[in-house]
């Protein structure tokens, strides 16, 4: 494929690939075989793949600011959202498609807002909206159908599917994430409490704390174990 922007997302023997920006989304298999295509959409803002190969992807639309389309592990298109009044810039979706969450951008008062917006693919309209404050998000992670993790630039938030905030850890500077490990996420944060890695269960439980002696770091997550690299 050729993509300009490319963001890269590993599943169980599939891959899901989009450019950033760009009008097109390919989901392989490890052998090469296309399960999904998308072209000629209106720009990819984000897209995400649950762990059994469940797909969502937010565009922009001809008429919509942003048009949410949900693919199940057939690839067959099972719930679309089509967003006239706001933008949507975020999305994560469950295994079974269950539910998917859009993070929506919004102003009030003069000031920007993120929303963490919930669907229940079973409804039309949204089941719960949480505002998340003046921050953004940059991900956003289904555990299982019971929890929603939201990384932003100020805190890290737990959800539950009804938009009830299981925890939520405030930060000052935050300097790498990853929120891809088999049952944690894991944060780099400067503070006053200095800098410091820190890891939490799906519920946002803080785990465990580690002093950190650089603040140029990177990380990654596979299986129970997380990589730093500094």
């Amino acid at each position: 494929a050729d993509l300009s922007s490319p963001e890269l997302i590993s599943g169980n023997r599939t891959l899901l690939a989009y450019s950033a920006g760009g009008s097109r989304l390919v989901l392989l298999k490890d052998n090469g075989e296309i399960l999904l295509e998308l072209k000629d959409t209106g720009p990819i803002f984000d897209a995400h793949m649950s762990a059994d190969g469940t797909v969502c992807c937010l565009s922009g639309g001809e008429r919509d600011k942003t048009v949410l389309q949900v693919y199940d592990r057939r690839q067959l298109n099972c719930y679309t959202v089509h967003s006239d009044a706001r933008y949507l810039a975020r999305c994560a979706v469950s295994n079974g498609a269950r539910y998917v969450c859009a993070v929506a951008l919004e102003e009030e008062d003069g000031i920007f807002q993120s929303v963490a917006v919930i669907y229940n693919t079973d409804h039309e309209t949204p089941v719960a909206e949480v505002s998340l404050g003046n921050q953004m998000i940059y991900d956003v992670r289904f555990w299982d159908n019971n929890c929603i993790t939201l990384v932003g630039d100020s805190s890290l938030i737990t959800l539950n599917p009804a938009g009830d905030m299981l925890s939520q850890y405030a930060y000052d500077d935050l300097l790498a994430y990853t929120l891809y490990g088999e049952d944690f996420s894991a944060i780099a944060v400067g503070d006053e409490n200095g800098d410091n890695l820190l890891t939490f269960d799906q519920k946002g439980n803080l785990l465990a704390n580690l002093p950190l002696q650089s603040r140029e770091i990177r990380l990654t997550a596979g299986g129970k174990y997380l990589a730093l690299l500094s």
